[in-house]
């Protein structure tokens, strides 16, 4: 990932990373006070979707879906997507997960340059 990120002219920290498991998506998925947030949940090795909108449900209000191919479990860690999504939702979403697994890498669909998030006081030794 470090070399494609390189070849895009993008920048990675210093700090190892994973995908996250599906106790920390749901973990900081309850953390989101200032949104409504609705799990669908087919079962194990299933389709998994959580949709994330503020709880100012007006129209134009931001709104994400996030979604996981096939939900492995709660101590897996799971390849996560969003669609339908503000950029503001799905930065402070990975954000607060980077605080569980490193920085992640939200990679748009439409063509524009990857970006790496992470939480500001990410460090090595602070992952949880």
């Amino acid at each position: 990932m470090k070399d494609w990120l390189s070849t895009c002219g993008v920048a990675c920290p210093p700090v190892s990373s994973r995908f996250p498991t599906g106790r920390a998506i749901q973990s900081v998925l309850h953390e989101l006070n200032e949104y409504d947030v609705r799990i669908q949940s087919h079962g194990l090795n299933q389709p998994w979707h959580a949709e994330v909108k503020m709880k100012d449900d007006a129209n134009g209000a931001p709104r994400a879906v996030l979604g996981i191919t096939a939900y492995s479990g709660d101590e897996y860690p799971q390849e996560l997507y969003f669609v339908h999504a503000d950029e503001q939702i799905v930065v402070e979403i990975l954000s607060k997960l980077s605080r569980w697994c490193g920085p992640l890498v939200a990679i748009p669909d439409t063509g524009t340059v990857p970006m790496v998030v992470q939480s500001p006081d990410l460090t090595s030794a602070n992952l949880r």
